[in-house]
């Protein structure tokens, strides 16, 4: 979804430079994972943001908006500071229900888990790795040496942990271990979003998200690019897919 929204110019892109709808497609076909070897999250496309929170962990959800905003002058990158005096649409994303007071003035877009089977399954198809031979699982999303550099000191100094030894099996795993970890404990999956959401099976159709998109046309001032939903959704839907357990 994230990169059917960086088709707009008003979006402050990922890349850190402007790209053309075209360059952008490419751009995304090459962060995704090349065959089973790959792991998603060390190739899939980030914000170049650093925030002074994390989108998954309790760290920063008690800033005010004018410490976060404080925080985010003093430590944002240039391009960031680029995007926001040219008064772009800085894209990012959050693991966790609960709104921080810092982003009350966002516009949020949800994703409503309606199949939690399926959510089960891209959870170990995306961030984490099980090898049944020496029953250990690997969250590359937490690894200290994977993502950007600015990630990789942050993990390096919390240091979450990553690695999990003598896994019994993926179910035992995901009741004691992901259920406890605090992104998914925060997450609601009870509650339907009155507004601006679609659900986690729309996404794999290319109809439901094309329609979704033409909801932020007016708020982007540029009309939504079928053909270039139609090339990204192929591309995520085929690398999603063929992962799938």
């Amino acid at each position: 979804m994230a990169a059917c929204f960086l088709q707009f110019k008003k979006a402050a892109h990922w890349a850190e430079q402007d790209l053309t709808i075209k360059q952008t497609a490419q751009w995304y076909k090459d962060s995704l994972p090349n065959g089973s070897k790959d792991a998603w999250a060390v190739k899939e496309i980030d914000t170049p943001w650093v925030l002074p929170a994390s989108r998954a962990w309790p760290r920063g959800e008690t800033l005010s908006e004018q410490e976060f905003n404080l925080q985010m002058i003093n430590t944002g990158n240039e391009y960031f500071q680029q995007c926001w005096r040219q008064e772009k649409s800085i894209l990012d994303f959050w693991h966790k229900s609960k709104k921080p007071a810092w982003w009350t003035n966002a516009q949020w877009i949800n994703i409503y888990v309606d199949d939690k089977k399926l959510y089960k399954n891209l959870v170990f198809t995306k961030l984490f790795e099980y090898n049944p031979t020496t029953k250990i699982i690997i969250s590359h999303d937490q690894k200290p040496t994977t993502g950007r550099q600015v990630n990789r000191l942050k993990k390096s100094i919390f240091n979450n942990q990553w690695i999990w030894e003598n896994v019994s099996d993926l179910e035992t795993f995901f009741d004691q271990q992901v259920k406890n970890l605090p992104w998914y404990q925060s997450w609601n999956f009870d509650t339907i979003p009155t507004k601006n959401y679609i659900t986690l099976t729309e996404l794999f159709d290319v109809d439901k998200v094309y329609q979704f998109l033409l909801n932020y046309e007016e708020q982007m001032n540029q009309r939504v690019d079928r053909n270039y939903v139609e090339r990204i959704h192929t591309l995520w839907h085929k690398s999603t897919t063929e992962r799938l357990l």
